[in-house]
This record gives C-alpha cells, structure tokens and sequence, in this order.
C-alpha cells in the first residue's frame, strides 16, 4: 500500500513538474487591432484562434482596442507606460510617425529567414503603405480602395448604358442626365452622384486626378494648395452648386438601392454587403474605377500590422510566427473573401478561395484592376489633424458654404506645414 503511495505522489509531482515547464516553455504575445465590427473582426479573431491551437507553446491575447482613433490612442498610452502590445493594427496614415520614432521593429530580417512569404508577393502601392528609407515595418493587411457604385437600374431609366464613366467630363455629363426633379418642387428627387462626410480619401483622389500631390516628394510640406489642386475643388464644388447634381451629404444603402442616386464612391470594403443588400431589395447594381482627368489616381486606405519594439527575443520571434500565419496566402484569402477587404499578396488573388469569389461577383475584380493606378495617401506624421480639416472644415466650406476653395486650402496648408516644423523640430529629425 505504502509503495502505491509512493507511485501515486511521484506520478503527481512528475506531472507538475511537466506542467511547469510547459508554462515557463509559453510565450504569451498580445495584439491590439481595430478591425471593423462584424466579418473583420469576427475572421481575424478566429484566426487567433486557430494559431493558438496550432502552436501550443504560444499564447496569444486579441483585444479591439475600437475605431482606428481609439485604437491609436491605446497603443500610443500603452507605449509610454512601458506597456505596448507586441502587435498593433494602425490605419495606414497614422502609422508613420511611429516609424520615424523606432516604435516598430523593422521586419525585413524576419522576411528573409521565412520561406513562405516575400515582399515581391505584395502589391508595391501597398508596401509603400508600411515602408519608410526602404526599411519595411508592418504588413499591409485590411486594405481598401473606393469604387464608383452604380444604380443600373436609374441608368436606365435615364436612357444610359449601366456602366462607369472613365473621365471627369463623363462623370458630369452623366450625373447631369441622371439628376431629376421629379415632384417638380425644384428639388432634384434622383441625384446623379452623393457625397458623404468621409469624404477625405476622395480628396486625395480628385487632386490626384488633376495632377496634384498631397506633400512633397519626401514628405517635409504639404502641397495640396497648387493650382491643380484649387482647380480639382472648384470643379468638385461646380458639380454640387451649379450643376446640382450631387446630394450632400450622401445616401444611405437603402436610398441608393431604392434609386435616390445613380453614382455613389464608396470603399471596396462595403462591397459584399452592397452587393447582399441590393440583391434583397431587387436592385441591380455594379462598380467600376474611379474616372480620370489629367491622369488615373487611386488612394489605398485601410490598416495595416505592425510589430511594437517591446518584449523579449521569445516575444518578438512567437510575434512574427503569429503575422507571418494571418498573412498567409491563404489566411489573407480567407480575410479577403469573407470581410470584403482587399488581399495584398498576388498569390493571395490567385487561391481557389479568391478565383471562386471572382467567378461568382467579377465586380471585386475591379478593385484589384485599378491597383495599377493606387498610390498611398499622405506618409507624414500627425496626419490625422490636418486630415480632420480636410473632412470638417473643407467640405463645409465647398459643400454646405460654397465658399473659396483656394482660401481654405491655404489656410489649410498653413496650418498643416506649421505641425510638420514642430514635429520635425521636436524629434530632432
């Protein structure tokens, strides 16, 4: 008896002892992210789920930190108390001051000594999206670009063959035969076109499309008060106050399937659920590139993963294991098909998974083809506080005001080269 004892007490102290050293074995990571609610967040945390179970001796934490401002906000706190995650999920513009400041590991050494992934796998315009001196920092991830939406059905009932217009004339030509009063109160009923209150994205397209940049090349001013630029503006801000055939400040999905608009610009990431909607309400909708003038310009958006310059050698090898698995080709073709975000690896696009979603709606094929003519938005630090001028104090100006568009865009521009001196000036770079 006392011998089985004995068994039983050394059986049991084997067993802590191998539990134990299983514990210290882990290593425990976590992510930040600031995926949208719904498909986005529910697949991406699924495939945290699924790595935990594939690597037993890595534990990994998933919090929403909320929207990319919150999300931003969390990540800079949590840094400054010594208390970063080892992952973060930033959108695309906001992530660039970190990089200037060493906050991020550059992931090029891990790139190189992992064989399932390659920086000529990616699209370029969205490398340049994580990538500053040619040192690579983050993984493009949930990426976007806006699309032409178009109503079939109101063009039509217009008299015009349902598909997009390539150039800026076409545009307005077009909205003009679509927008009709219809109650004969003086009041357009259907519009040709919209323009929501996120609209800061198409600013970046528009002056882009007449030859305008954001900044100059190396990002130390911002340029977006040029000739080319006031003259994009004016024209945009024509088409709302003279043409009157623009609704501000937009429609929703529901008024757009029930024919309040004809041409909508909209993210490729509301996409599948456009796409599900007007299939319930009997609509027949489509896409297609945004039009051109002087040139094709596209801005990308979306967020992108980086890795935080925090925690142990462990941590920083489990944490690119954990980036290298979402990134997969196929992991990135599952987010993609399932979310509506665009995948950013060739050999994503090509996956079954991918082809099979491109034989049932060829129209998320039209985002892909106008990589050709993507660009990253603006790379330069504090961003999102000449941005929110852009979004609030441009568009009422342009769209509710009707003011003087190369005014505000100087005033702007001030306002935003003062904050790059600061910066500059403060960091010492």
């Amino acid at each position: 008896m006392k011998r089985h004892t004995a068994w039983i007490v050394l059986f049991v102290l084997m067993a802590l002892c191998t539990a134990s050293m299983y514990a210290a074995a882990q290593t425990r990571i976590t992510v930040l992210h600031a995926m949208p609610a719904g498909p986005p967040t529910e697949i991406f945390e699924q495939l945290a789920r699924e790595f935990d179970e594939a690597h037993p001796d890595i534990t990994v934490e998933v919090t929403w930190g909320g929207g990319y401002g919150a999300t931003l906000e969390k990540a800079q706190v949590a840094w400054a108390s010594g208390l970063a995650p080892n992952i973060v999920h930033i959108e695309q513009m906001q992530s660039f001051a970190l990089m200037l400041r060493g906050h991020f590991v550059p992931l090029d050494p891990f790139i190189e000594s992992d064989p399932t992934i390659s920086l000529e796998d990616f699209y370029p315009p969205m490398l340049e999206t994580v990538s500053h001196a040619g040192v690579t920092y983050g993984i493009p991830y949930n990426t976007s670009t806006p699309l032409v939406y178009l109503n079939r059905d109101v063009f039509r009932e217009a008299g015009l063959d349902p598909v997009a217009p390539t150039t800026w004339d076409e545009f307005h030509e077009v909205a003009q035969r679509i927008t009709r009063d219809t109650s004969g109160d003086g009041v357009p009923d259907v519009w040709g076109t919209d323009q929501t209150k996120a609209w800061d994205w198409l600013f970046d397209a528009w002056i882009g499309q007449n030859g305008a940049r954001m900044t100059n090349a190396d990002g130390t001013r911002y340029t977006f008060n040029s000739p080319e630029a006031v003259e994009a503006m004016e024209f945009y801000q024509s088409m709302m106050h003279e043409s009157r055939v623009i609704h501000y400040p937009g429609v929703s999905v529901a008024r757009f399937n029930g024919g309040a608009a004809g041409m909508i610009m909209r993210s490729t990431a509301n996409l599948a659920n456009r796409l599900e909607t007007a299939k319930e309400a009997g609509t027949d909708i489509t896409v297609g590139m945004l039009p051109c003038h002087v040139e094709c310009f596209v801005p990308i958006g979306g967020g992108n993963l980086f890795m935080f310059n925090t925690g142990t050698d462990a941590e920083k090898e489990a944490a690119w294991k954990f980036l290298s698995y979402v990134a997969s080709s196929e992991n990135l073709a599952r987010f993609s098909s399932g979310s509506g975000y665009m995948s950013g690896r060739l050999s994503s696009v090509v996956t079954d998974i991918m082809q099979g979603q491109f034989a049932d709606n060829p129209e998320f094929w039209v985002t892909y083809d106008q990589l050709q003519y993507a660009q990253a938005r603006p790379q330069v630090p504090d961003w999102p506080l000449v941005n929110d001028k852009i979004a609030n104090d441009l568009a009422y100006l342009m769209f509710t005001e009707n003011g003087n568009v190369r005014d505000k865009l100087n005033e702007i521009v001030a306002y935003g080269n003062s904050i790059l001196d600061d910066w500059f000036a403060r960091e010492g770079l």
